[in-house]
């Protein structure tokens, strides 16, 4: 389920239509997957909605004129787990766009109160180059299941915005590549070390239970790297940021 704070009456999905073989050989069809997708414009369908582990999400802005959040959030989803990930960023997005208007409008009324006509320049802001929103998304092809791809596109072509861009394509090249294996590597690494050991930085998981499970392990041992206590201390940043509400995974 993606957020839309544009709309109140809008439920946006994001759903993967199962269609597996056993290795007995039997073909098997997932059940809601392809009722919701036989399901006719117009059709009514009953549902629920299930608390899931992302709450609390870090809202606090500073002041300055780009509106940067305070603590960054570092996404790392796989296929539909990007779902609960578009939801958070597009929030997190919504509040930024709502703090710079208000700005705006209340730096126009003290121009016109004083009289001063000079336009408002982002280059003021020293925040520049600073990412508080990551996404690291993985699938099986580009051109197949890279999900809201255009929507992550234009948020990079926005100057105003302070994202970051990781992908993950596992079955473009001969050898896979995995959300954990891009999170290895030694740049990625140094940026992940940084995110959390000194900005505070949050990371959420979203995803199948196999890539969740692989994932913490490699935060774990890339952390240790940067660590005098190695693994055994990046495991209890680990277990102290959850119990600050900055570490989650909504795995299934």
């Amino acid at each position: 389920v993606g957020s839309r704070r544009r709309s109140t009456t809008v439920v946006e999905l994001c759903v993967a239509v199962v269609t597996e073989r056993t290795p007995l050989g039997r073909t098997f069809r997932g059940l809601c997957s392809h009722y919701l997708a036989d399901a006719g414009t117009g059709r009514r369908v009953k549902m629920w909605i299930r608390p899931g582990s992302f709450h609390d999400l870090p809202m606090e802005l500073n002041a300055s004129p780009r509106g940067v959040f305070e603590t960054p959030v570092l996404y790392i989803g796989a296929g539909t787990g990007i779902a609960p990930l578009r939801g958070m960023i597009r929030e997190r997005e919504f509040v930024r766009r709502r703090y710079r208007r208000r700005r705006r409008r209340g730096l126009n009324e003290d121009r016109l109160g004083s009289g001063d006509d000079e336009k408002e320049r982002d280059d003021d802001d020293d925040d520049g180059g600073y990412c508080d929103q990551i996404l690291l998304f993985g699938c099986r092809k580009q051109t197949e299941d890279y999900l809201y791809h255009t929507e992550w596109k234009s948020m990079l072509n926005d100057v105003n915005n302070s994202f970051k861009l990781l992908t993950a394509f596992s079955q473009d090249q001969n050898y896979k590549i995995y959300v954990q294996t891009v999170l290895s590597r030694d740049d990625n690494a140094v940026f992940l070390a940084k995110h959390v050991l000194e900005r505070g930085g949050a990371v959420y998981i979203a995803g199948g239970k196999k890539m969740a499970k692989a994932v913490r392990e490699e935060i774990v041992e890339v952390l240790g790297r940067f660590l005098d206590g190695g693994e055994n201390q990046a495991k209890l940043i680990l277990k102290r940021w959850q119990r600050r509400g900055l570490f989650r995974v909504e795995a299934w």
